[in-house]
């Protein structure tokens, strides 16, 4: 919680042996002010980066998307970005945070792109640049860092931190979020997918570069998927201190409990590691799967609506999986809820 000024009354009385909590720094309170200063100054910046990179980097996304030159569709897809900027804020999310999601829920977009209708791979970095860069500035000025991307926080203020800033754990997990995100991609290239695709999209340009994917290759192009879903879900999770709800669950008696309290036990009893790990994990495979069912629905040329989906379910079960991988790594001895 963001630190109060004391008011201005006679000092609480303290227990002599009483233990002083440690300070967090945490995002501040969210208002709706800051977040309008969030949309205004991300939109600003994205149309800006646009514009000027427009002269440098040849524009062959307009030979595969839509026009979208009318004011309901310009409308409904500034809403959409207002909402994901509104999520991200009232959420709670830092710069790394909302970046990382960007990369996350964006990058699976491109790769269609970029396999099945040739766009280049300048034009791919570009535009995904733009994208994660429009939110990571705005918040980096608008809130502050959390505690757990913040390498010079106290110890006090997170859970293990020796493990969430050692080099090797960063590396181990990055490599093996995108291990499993190669794995889910090539088994869908080398099996249902390209079949699927040329079905439900009308406009493939080639299969080319899903039938000589190779398993090293894909995993090399999805390495920032990894550390980015490290970064999102692994090390806040790792890192989140205990709450008054993990000090419930330990007082929780199934004894003399009700039955609507063992159920919320069983249902949500979790530490606040694993409920944090939760939220994040599904909150990426909303983002991932709504958006690249939006964006690819919407904006590709030929896109049917089961062709989306089917392209978008194969990046959310990604998601899912590196989820519970992560789940799994975390839930060690010697490592603290």
């Amino acid at each position: 919680m963001p630190k109060r000024k004391a008011a201005a009354s006679a000092p609480a009385e303290v227990e002599p042996n009483a233990v002083p909590l440690p300070a967090q720094t945490t995002p501040e309170d969210p208002s709706t002010l800051r977040y309008l200063i969030l949309v205004f100054s991300s939109f600003a910046l994205s149309v800006a980066a646009r514009t000027f990179s427009s002269y440098f980097v040849e524009g062959d996304l307009a030979s595969v998307t839509r026009t979208i030159d009318d004011w309901p569709q310009i409308s409904g897809f500034l809403g959409g970005r207002a909402v994901e900027l509104a999520l991200g804020w009232w959420g709670r999310y830092d710069g790394v945070d909302m970046a990382a999601l960007t990369l996350l829920s964006h990058m699976p977009y491109y790769h269609l792109l970029r396999i099945f209708y040739g766009v280049r791979p300048t034009t791919i970095l570009n535009n995904l640049s733009i994208d994660m860069l429009s939110v990571y500035i705005p918040l980096y000025f608008l809130r502050q860092s959390s505690v757990t991307h913040d390498a010079k926080a106290p110890k006090s203020a997170v859970s293990n931190r020796s493990v969430i800033n050692d080099l090797r754990v960063q590396c181990y997990t990055s490599i093996l979020a995108a291990g499993i995100y190669g794995v889910v991609l090539y088994l869908s290239l080398a099996s249902w997918l390209p079949l699927y695709l040329v079905t439900h999209f009308d406009g493939v340009r080639s299969l080319q570069g899903a039938h000589e994917a190779a398993y090293p290759f894909v995993v090399l192009g999805v390495i920032p998927l990894g550390f980015a879903a490290k970064a999102f879900i692994f090390t806040p999770a790792m890192g989140v201190k205990p709450d008054s709800h993990d000090a419930k669950n330990a007082a929780f008696n199934p004894q003399t409990a009700t039955f609507w309290e063992t159920v919320k036990y069983n249902v949500w009893g979790h530490s606040k590691r694993t409920r944090t790990l939760i939220q994040r994990t599904t909150t990426l495979i909303a983002f991932t799967g709504l958006y690249n069912w939006l964006q690819t629905y919407f904006v590709v040329e030929g896109a049917e609506f089961f062709g989306a989906a089917g392209w978008s379910g194969v990046w959310a079960s990604a998601a899912s999986l590196t989820g519970i991988v992560f789940w799994w790594v975390g839930d060690v001895e010697g490592v603290s809820n």
